[in-house]
């Protein structure tokens, strides 16, 4: 198995995008295939990822922020048509009332866009949420899980409810 890191922000990326091999992988002993909980794991890879491609981990809560989510997932789950190229969508973290799912917000975020018509779909679970700040990512706030049709509502693994798992692991 291998992790694949690239620049994505560039034409052509997979020209220039580097294999680096996955030595261990460490997944969550509770997670519950059904419910999705406690969806995360870890890689451990024989060579570092450079600095620059790197995402720290959040510490806080971003409720009132944008966040954005990436990924190469379908474009249309009727089509099944896949991007060329990185795929972002601003979403907002949602309350339990506005979310249809069922949920733990301990441990998971619902989040959408505003006009609930652009969002994760098939292929990019485990991908990136993070907070946007001066068009910037910041920090992994979540790990992209589970979605309702493409672009409706999504769950994503709440990382600050597992940094304690991630340093026992690391």
């Amino acid at each position: 198995m291998y992790a694949y890191v690239a620049d994505f922000s560039i034409p052509n990326w997979w020209q220039n995008q580097t294999a680096i091999a996955v030595i261990n992988q460490t997944i969550h002993k509770d997670y519950d295939p059904i419910t999705l909980r406690n969806d995360i794991a870890l890689l451990k890879l024989l060579d570092p990822v450079p600095d620059s491609k790197v995402l720290s981990l959040c510490r806080k809560s971003y409720n009132s922020s944008p966040l954005a989510a990436n990924g190469f997932g379908t474009l249309n789950e009727d089509t099944g048509e896949s991007p060329d190229v990185l795929q972002e969508v601003r979403v907002f973290e949602r309350s339990a009332k506005n979310c249809s799912y069922d949920w733990n917000p301990e441990v998971q975020i619902c989040a959408s866009s505003n006009d609930m018509n652009r969002g994760p779909c098939d292929g990019d679970s485990g991908g990136p949420l993070y907070p946007v700040v001066d068009g910037v990512p910041t920090c992994l706030y979540g790990i992209i899980s589970q979605g309702y049709k493409c672009g409706y509502l999504a769950i994503y693994t709440r990382i600050t409810h597992y940094l304690n798992w991630i340093k026992n692991h690391m």
